[in-house]
């Protein structure tokens, strides 16, 4: 089980983090063709996680450690995209993810014998998911405060629209009521009224 727990656990966490950031973010509608290249990374961590559970570490760690720093380097850009694109939740999300990525590429410099094996540098990427857990916590439940603030103001719009549709409503049907009446009475008029003479009738007689 040591042989793939590591390689899986990071593969896991390439792909969830990916699809995690298209959902939480909501850019799958806003912008579309960037939602897809950051899905297409889940997908990618999807193929190594099945690559990590058949072939051994040490031939899977290197591949895995290179996808984990360029997912970093993606993520973070993204935020950094976003935050200047005006979106709120980006910098919620970057201030979040910013020391799990930054923890996740020093494991993997740390892996690839780029840094040394020290305590910090082993153990970087536990250390950092455990910072982006609490913070992302807050982050989801800014979320959430936006998500009801959206809610309540769309529910408010429909009320005014349907508010103004009905005093539309009521506002032609009285002018209809009127064109009615007038062509009711213009009617009546005319009926009283021989056609050949122009003087009143025995019908306007009886009235």
């Amino acid at each position: 089980m040591n042989q793939f727990a590591l390689t899986v656990a990071v593969t896991t966490c390439i792909a969830s983090i990916s699809f995690f950031s298209v959902q939480f973010l909501g850019i799958k509608g806003e912008r579309p063709t960037l939602s897809k290249w950051v899905g297409y990374f889940g997908w990618v961590g999807v193929g190594l996680l099945v690559f990590a559970l058949f072939v051994p570490y040490a031939i899977t760690i290197r591949p895995i450690a290179v996808m984990a720093v360029i997912t970093s380097i993606l993520i973070l850009a993204l935020g950094v995209y976003l935050i200047k694109k005006g979106h709120v939740l980006a910098r919620y999300y970057i201030l979040a993810f910013s020391f799990s990525l930054i923890g996740t590429t020093v494991f993997a410099l740390n892996k690839l014998g780029v840094l040394p094996y020290v305590f910090l540098s082993e153990y970087a990427m536990i250390i950092g998911s455990s910072i982006q857990v609490l913070l992302l916590s807050l982050a989801m439940a800014y979320r959430i405060h936006l998500e009801r603030r959206h809610r309540i103001k769309a529910q408010y719009e429909a009320l005014a629209i349907q508010q103004q549709a009905n005093e539309e409503l009521e506002h032609k049907v009285h002018e209809r009521t009127e064109q009615l009446q007038k062509a009711y009475e213009e009617m009546k008029r005319l009926s009283e009224i021989d056609g050949l003479t122009k003087i009143r009738n025995r019908q306007s007689f009886d009235s």
